[in-house]
């Protein structure tokens, strides 16, 4: 488990994202806050799992907060085939 803090200064406690298949580096996540334009001007949350050293990224966005976001991202990126 590793804690994150999102863009508005929330902590949560997520599992930790694995090595990078392909070069074997610790990944980061980041997160982004996006205002979107229309009728409902819902705001979305993202974050992002990225290797800095060969460009492999996931992402994910969420209506629910950077939380959820998170949890689902790396949870994709730790089951990846």
């Amino acid at each position: 488990m590793k804690n994150y803090i999102d863009p508005n200064g929330n902590t949560f406690e997520l599992e930790h994202a694995i090595d990078c298949p392909f070069c074997g580096k610790e990944p980061k996540v980041m997160f982004r806050h996006s205002k979107r334009k229309g009728r409902n001007r819902l705001s979305k949350e993202s974050a992002y799992v990225i290797c800095d050293r060969c460009t492999m990224y996931m992402s994910n966005s969420s209506v629910d907060g950077f939380e959820r976001a998170a949890t689902i991202v790396i949870k994709r990126w730790n089951t990846r085939a």
